[in-house]
């Protein structure tokens, strides 16, 4: 197998995490249990292995059927597992004709849905008594976790099965916030970003706030000491600190940023990494994934710089660096959406990021 191993960089994206979600949404989600229906599954335009070679997928059945096996040598189950021993539940007529009308859920909201899989979604649809009572909301531009497919490539037809509504209007941040999120959407027009948020506005009632700021230093200490002092700064204007967030995206840097803050007395919430479940009065730190469904009166983006958002390190190829960017852009609108009312950007050592030279004029630069 050694070539095959060779067809991708295991220290990308298209590497081992690929082979990764591979298993499980393509295998395990849609429980195959054959070579065949395996290599004859329909994938959407664009995935991954859609046009890869039969060696190859089949190589990919190999390590999934070593894995299950070593599952089941060790006595352990996975996630996946879990959910099709439930459908394997649900599908049955017990379930079907006499449970669901007594246990089943009255109405079942879906938040996130972009970010479920196949089988998932499917086992959701099965614990609501009508299908009336389902509504799923989702935004394909936050599908933050993986690069899954669209709800209609998992075989969920918004436009047919659901009757559809986009939600056209921020009721959390200001209007500059707003308008520097249309500026960034509107120079990477995604197909799923274009088609969820191409109408997106503000709210009739929105507040006005100041302008996201960019900031950049020469060295990275400099970029630690602003971060303190606009910490420093929203404390003056009583502003709480658990009200504050710092989104950092590289997990070496979100460490140093760490110690930096503590030695100079400030008290943080690392939820990545060993600080996790601290004080409620500390500020809030987090990579763009798990500041997810959180928001703040003040988020900060640290090392936003040129080299650094995206990062294309160990990319290849084109698709791979497209793949990354897209990637990376999404983490981006997940961060800048937190904010209510300030939002700032800070890089250092080079140019700011693409992504946010391209927000130009709804951004306040600062040497």
């Amino acid at each position: 197998y050694q070539e095959l191993w060779g067809m991708f960089d295991a220290r990308s994206k298209h590497g081992l995490r690929e082979i990764e979600m591979e298993i499980s949404q393509f295998i395990k989600a849609r429980d195959l249990t054959d070579l065949q229906s395996y290599m004859s599954e329909r994938r959407p335009k664009g995935w991954w292995l859609a046009e890869a070679e039969k060696p190859f997928k089949k190589f990919i059945w190999e390590v999934a059927k070593f894995y299950d096996r070593t599952l089941h040598a060790l006595g352990f189950i996975d996630a996946d597992d879990v959910v099709n021993d439930c459908m394997k539940e649900v599908s049955k007529n017990v379930w079907q004709q006499y449970k669901k009308s007594s246990e089943g859920f009255d109405y079942l909201v879906v938040d996130e849905a972009q970010d479920f899989f196949r089988n998932q979604l499917s086992l959701v649809t099965q614990l609501v008594k009508q299908p009336t009572g389902l509504m799923i909301s989702y935004d394909e531009a936050q599908a933050v976790y993986s690069r899954y497919p669209s709800l209609r490539d998992l075989g969920f037809d918004t436009d047919t099965s659901f009757i559809g509504k986009n939600l056209e209007h921020n009721f959390r941040s200001t209007r500059q916030i707003v308008s520097a999120l249309r500026a960034l959407l509107a120079k990477y027009p995604t197909v799923a970003v274009h088609s969820n948020w191409g109408n997106y506005d503000v709210s009739p009632d929105a507040a006005d706030g100041p302008m996201p700021v960019g900031s950049g230093f020469s060295t990275e200490q400099a970029m630690f000491r602003q971060v303190a002092d606009l910490l420093a700064e929203q404390e003056k204007n009583e502003v709480a600190t658990s009200e504050c967030a710092l989104v950092v995206f590289d997990s070496v840097q979100r460490v140093r940023l760490c110690e930096f803050l503590e030695n100079g007395g400030v008290k943080v919430n690392d939820v990545c990494g060993q600080h996790r479940r601290r004080s409620a009065r500390a500020v809030f730190v987090a990579d763009p994934k798990r500041v997810k469904g959180q928001q703040f009166e003040l988020c900060i983006l640290v090392g936003v710089g040129r080299d650094q958002l995206p990062d294309l390190n160990g990319t290849k190829t084109e698709v791979q660096r497209q793949s990354r960017r897209e990637d990376e852009l999404r983490d981006l609108i997940v961060a800048m959406s937190r904010a209510r009312t300030h939002l700032h950007f800070l890089w250092h050592g080079s140019e700011p990021s693409e992504f946010i030279t391209a927000m130009s004029a709804t951004i306040e630069f600062k040497a």
